[in-house]
């Protein structure tokens, strides 16, 4: 018979107990302060969706449902879209990093 034990087994001792509820607290701890990237990623992906709202409308007015989109954009309705897709790219990076270096070292 193994000596394995998978987190349904019970504890051997308290101290046991109490080093598996430090770390289970630890890691929810660890998830809780992820809360302030996700908000700012939301914050930042709701404005990109605003701006692609507002630049990706076909300005010939005359376009039959099978025809081609004619999108004009200024140079800075370019940079802005750029900036704040390259931004949202960088907060879903760090965001995945934090996330899976919760625990890493429990």
């Amino acid at each position: 018979m193994s000596d394995h034990r998978d987190s349904t087994t019970a504890p051997k001792s308290i101290g046991e107990l109490s080093a598996n509820v430090v770390s289970q607290l630890e890691l929810i701890r660890g998830f809780r302060n992820l809360e302030h990237q996700i908000c700012c990623l939301t914050h930042m992906s709701n404005i990109l969706g605003d701006l692609l709202d507002h630049a990706m409308v076909d300005r010939t007015g005359d376009r039959k449902p099978d025809d081609a989109f004619h999108i004009l954009l200024s140079a800075d309705e370019v940079d802005q879209l750029a900036f704040a897709w390259n931004d949202v790219s960088y907060r879903a990076r760090l965001l995945e990093n934090a996330f899976f270096a919760i625990g890493k070292d429990m």
